[in-house]
């Protein structure tokens, strides 16, 4: 069964990653809420749609499964800008790899059985491109996460919301 080889994320801890800003030093922290209020002033909300389920790195070694969140005004990609020019300026430079918009739904806990990895590789094949519903962006969210053993706990600072 595909449980037995993922670790399933909490719903609790479902989030949309704008920017992942690794780790920080406490002195930092007022900075980095004035970019974030920043781009929260210049964007007001909107809906997301989430459609697909996939994977990273990819489907012949996923180690990571996702949600893929679509929003097609462009305000999503607008805001995660901001965000990334704003801390860009601090200091903080971008991942270097394109924003993908996804919710982390497993992650791959252990080395697999052959047959879990076939089982993992037919899971977006599977379900393919579907409507799962939608959400609605009003806010970001600066959170700390401290890393476990039995996985992150994310601990909110302060939520920032989009008011355009």
């Amino acid at each position: 069964m595909l449980s037995a080889g993922v670790r399933w994320v909490p719903y609790e801890n479902i989030h949309l990653t704008l920017i992942f800003l690794g780790e920080q030093p406490v002195s930092k922290i007022p900075a980095l809420k004035a970019v974030i209020h920043r781009a929260a002033l210049s964007q007001r909300p909107f809906d997301l749609s989430i459609r697909e389920i996939g994977s990273f790195p990819d489907l012949r070694r996923p180690r990571v499964f996702w949600i893929g969140v679509e929003e097609t005004t462009g305000r999503l990609n607008s805001l995660q800008r901001a965000l990334e020019e704003g801390f860009s300026a601090l200091g903080i430079q971008p991942e270097g790899r394109p924003f993908h918009p996804h919710l982390t739904i497993a992650r791959v806990k252990r080395e697999v059985t052959k047959r879990e990895q076939e089982q993992m590789r037919a899971l977006p094949a599977a379900m393919g491109r579907v409507d799962l519903g939608s959400l609605h962006a009003h806010e970001i969210v600066l959170y700390r996460s401290e890393l476990r053993p039995q996985g992150a706990v994310y601990n909110r600072i302060q939520s920032f919301p989009l008011v355009g």
